[in-house]
């Protein structure tokens, strides 16, 4: 169907905490298997809502994120993940306005890190899974958002990579380009890729913080029945595309565990 309901917060102010271990995507882990899990609480400030050319009252989102990837190696230049990764989102609407207060996904994982040449290393992360509202479960509620990424690292400190976030399911299908990455001075980063960029200072070998601004971007389906909850039964089993646009800033503190 025609996505009709289309959330859009512009100009937020966001304090994500967040604590990960991610490998790095340009770069393979090595041989082994290791366990790498993440997660995420982010708040937003009171902005305008818009749904379609109009524009309403004032919304606040909240958003909660958490998973865990398994990583295996059998070679130094190729390694893959395997894992689960669960969202929360929880909009602060006007009463009466037609769009879900909470909607979920729960995915599973799918990672792939590739060095197919010297300085060079190919990325591909897919999260097949469930995004909706949750109200009843079907096939219409499974989608398969991915990231596919190259990048080439010129030394240690500098990375330059072309990558794109694809969503079909959202009216913003596409979010990426080309991006850099670029430690420019003991314990900081920029990092110019979207749809995160941000400048980041460690603290320490497990905690950093950082400010920036965040593009997110989402599309979940909705209830068989829920248009007529609002006199809208042309919204019932439709597609909640929204997008965001924050600034701020947060902490992350970094954890690993090594299974064998």
């Amino acid at each position: 169907p025609v996505m009709r309901s289309v959330l859009m917060v512009l100009a937020l102010a966001s304090a994500p905490l967040s604590w990960s271990q991610m490998m790095p995507f340009w770069q393979p882990m090595g041989q082994g298997v290791a366990g790498s899990y993440y997660g995420e609480v982010s708040m937003s400030l009171d902005s305008r809502l818009r749904q379609g050319n109009g524009w309403g009252d004032d919304a606040s989102a909240f958003n909660a994120r958490a998973g865990y990837t398994t990583l295996f190696s059998s070679k130094p230049t190729y390694s893959w993940g395997l894992g689960v990764q669960g969202d929360y989102f929880h909009f602060g609407i006007p009463d009466g306005f037609p769009l879900p207060e909470d909607v979920y996904s729960a995915a599973v994982r799918i990672s792939s890190n590739w060095q197919f040449a010297e300085n060079w290393t190919l990325r591909v992360d897919a999260r097949p899974g469930l995004y909706s509202d949750f109200r009843d479960i079907s096939w219409d509620d499974v989608n398969a958002p991915f990231l596919v990424a190259v990048g080439y690292q010129i030394n240690p400190d500098l990375l330059l990579m072309l990558g794109l976030n694809v969503n079909f399911r959202s009216d913003l299908a596409t979010v990426g380009g080309p991006g850099v990455m670029w430690r420019f001075a003991e314990g900081w980063t920029l990092n110019l890729i979207l749809p995160r960029p941000h400048v980041s200072y460690a603290l320490t070998s497990k905690a950093t913080v950082f400010a920036g601004g965040e593009l997110k971007a989402g599309g979940f389906r909705v209830g068989d029945d829920f248009g007529q909850d609002f006199g809208r039964p042309d919204l019932d089993n439709d597609t909640l595309s929204y997008r965001e646009i924050r600034v701020g800033g947060g902490s992350k503190v970094h954890r690993r565990s090594s299974v064998s």
